[in-house]
Order: C-alpha cells, then structure tokens, then sequence
C-alpha cells in the first residue's frame, strides 16, 4: 500500500498481483489490489477483484475480509 499511497499505482498495482500468483490464499493482496484498481480509474477491473477476493475468504471462512470487501464492492455498484 505505500507505493499506492505514493502514487506509484503501476508498481503497486504489479506488486499486489505478484503477491496473488506467489501466494493466492493471502486475502489482502486481493484486497488491496482491488483498492488500488479503484484508486487508478479501474472501477471494473476492482469489483471483478473485490469478487474473486469475496469467494476466496468464503471458501477459507474468513467471514471478516469477505465482508469488508462486500462492502467496498457495493459502494461501486
């Protein structure tokens, strides 16, 4: 999130799908990644990441994450 705090939305937004193909299980990257296409004028690219982030925490049971998300997906909608 620093770079993306930075502005350096390229490199942050690479950073966090490197992070998803190393370690897919790792919820945040998703996360993350999604506010970051959201902070780049990516508002589709985000819900299609903010969905697949949602299924992966159900399917964990990590119920906190695929409720934030949740939400952050139904202020796109």
């Amino acid at each position: 999130m620093e770079l993306a705090r930075q502005n350096r939305l390229p490199e942050s937004l690479e950073t966090f799908e490197k992070l998803r193909r190393e370690h897919p299980a790792y919820i945040p990257a998703w996360f993350m990644g999604a506010r970051t296409l959201e902070q780049a004028g990516e508002p589709e690219a985000a819900k299609a990441l903010y969905k697949e982030g949602i299924a992966l925490a159900n399917r964990t049971g990590d119920t906190h994450a695929a409720a934030e998300m949740s939400a952050a997906l139904d202020m796109l909608e």
